[in-house]
Parts: structure tokens; sequence; C-alpha cells
């Protein structure tokens, strides 16, 4: 299967060749036709430290089933690494598409189809997507005595009620910009409790991913049931 992905390709380097765990858990959801979603940890390359672990489990059955772990990598932590992961699932499919021709579903398949996606995961759409904040310093109003009357103070009303709901309305994304999971337990009012925990200590409301507080520490935020101009989770 390298052979033939390298025939176009010409020769991969170690750190965009699938670690042979990793190809191996693909090849048997491909023959069993059940894919699975992974995470970015499980696609790993070839240099990646092999584990060797045994794993037991016990089956409903009474059945004692024993597996080796598989190897991890390590999740991405900015651009670069993201577009060296999607290279190695690219390489992966590729594999897999030289070994099962007779799969329509595979047929076809080349390696710009993961380089448009990442193109678009990282450009303006996604990662370079801009969030438009209120303005601060936008006027409140007209002042008193303007002779506009009952219908313009009606509307300043309005103007105001939705620049307060605009700014009390926070929204979440539950990834940092180059897909690591957000730490849900930061995030809340008692913190990550959790030593060495993998996931990306930051503030999960949107523009924000600040590293200082999380969500329960942001400027705005109000707890579900609060009432009015409470904040969407």
């Amino acid at each position: 299967m390298k052979r033939a992905v390298e025939t176009i390709l010409g020769k991969l380097p170690p750190k965009e060749t699938p670690h042979p765990d990793y190809l191996a858990t693909k090849l048997e959801e491909v023959e069993q036709d059940e894919l699975m979603a992974l995470t970015f940890d499980m696609v790993a390359h070839a240099e990646e430290q092999e584990v060797n672990e045994l794993i037991s489990n016990l089956e409903a059955t009474g059945r004692v089933q024993v597996s080796r772990s598989k190897a991890k990598g390590k999740l991405p932590v900015n651009s670069e690494e993201f577009r060296m992961k999607i290279r190695i699932e690219a390489h992966v499919w590729l594999m897999l598409a030289a070994k099962f021709r007779n799969k329509v579903w595979l047929q076809g398949l080349t390696v710009s189809d993961w380089s448009r996606f990442t193109d678009f995961i990282l450009g303006d759409k996604v990662r370079r997507m801009q969030i438009p904040l209120p303005d601060k310093n936008a006027k409140k109003g007209a002042p008193k005595g303007d002779g506009r009357g009952a219908g313009a103070k009606s509307q300043l009303a309005l103007l105001d009620k939705a620049k307060t709901a605009a700014t009390t309305r926070l929204k979440f994304v539950n990834v940092t910009l180059d897909g690591t999971p957000i730490c849900y337990a930061f995030n809340g009012e008692a913190g990550c409790q959790t030593d060495g925990c993998a996931r990306a200590h930051v503030c999960k409301v949107i523009g924000c991913l600040s590293p200082d507080h999380g969500k329960t520490g942001h400027e705005g935020y109000k707890p579900k049931g609060t009432g009015k101009g409470q904040a969407f989770q």
C-alpha cells in the first residue's frame, strides 16, 4: 500500500508515514465497513513511540479479551502540526484506496481532497474568522430637551436594550483555533482538578480563549436560569 502511494507522491518521510498501529486500525474498519472517527492523538506517524502494554477486558459472556494498547501521537498545538496530522490522514486513505480498489467510495481520492480541507479549516471562514464586537464608543442617544418626543425615547431604549443583550448573550466554542479540545472543568466554577490534563485550559467564550480565566470568570457571563440576558451555551 505504501509503495503504491509513493509511486504517485514520491518517497514518504517517516513523519508523514502512518504508524503501523493506526494503519491497521483503519484497515480493519474498511474491511468491516464500520468507519470510526478518531481523535487527533490517534493519528500517529511512523516515528511515534510504540506502546506494548496489554489491556484485558471482561466481555458480557464472561470471556476475558486481551489486546495490545494502540500507539498514540500528540495533539497538534499549531497550524503546522495540524497540517501534518491531515497529511498523515491523507496518506492513510490513499493507501487504503490502493488496497481496496473495489470500494466505490474510495475511488478517485487524491491528496488535494485533504489539502482543500486543511486550507478551509485554517482559512478566513474558520481559524481566522473575526467576530464583530459591540462598539463601546457608540453614543447611547440624544441629550435631553432635543424635542424628539416619546417616540424617539422609545427607539433609544430599544437600542440600549439590544446593546446590553449583545454583551451578555455569550456564545461558546468547544475547541481552540487549532482543534485542541477545551477543558470543561476549567470553565466551571470549581476549575480543573486533573493533574496533567490534556485539554486546553482557556476561556471557551467565542473571541476570548484567554488562559487567565474560564467562562465563569468572563466579563458579562451569567449562569443559566438567572433571567433575561443569561448566557447561551
